[in-house]
């Protein structure tokens, strides 16, 4: 996944990707950004990716979270293949 033209954060706050379908929330970790906005993230999803509805990027405190918990940047619908 990149990230562009993100703002910067404060410090102690990442950014943390997030798939989604219904009430299932799972990580696929944090990132940074670089004084331009620009970020990547590997992830590893346990299922595939066609079985989430939604992708999501929130701010979160430095440690991650085990839910989305903070500002929700980008919200966007993911489209299964088939």
């Amino acid at each position: 996944m990149y990230a562009r033209g993100f703002p910067a954060l404060e410090v102690g706050e990442v950014y943390q990707f997030w798939l989604t379908r219904g009430d299932v929330r799972v990580s696929g970790g944090t990132f940074q950004v670089d004084e331009n906005g620009n970020g990547a993230l590997a992830f590893d999803s346990p299922d595939s990716i066609n079985n989430y509805t939604w992708a999501r990027i929130t701010t979160e405190l430095l440690t991650g979270s085990l839910m989305p918990t903070g500002t929700v940047w980008v919200n966007g619908k993911l489209f299964p293949s088939s």
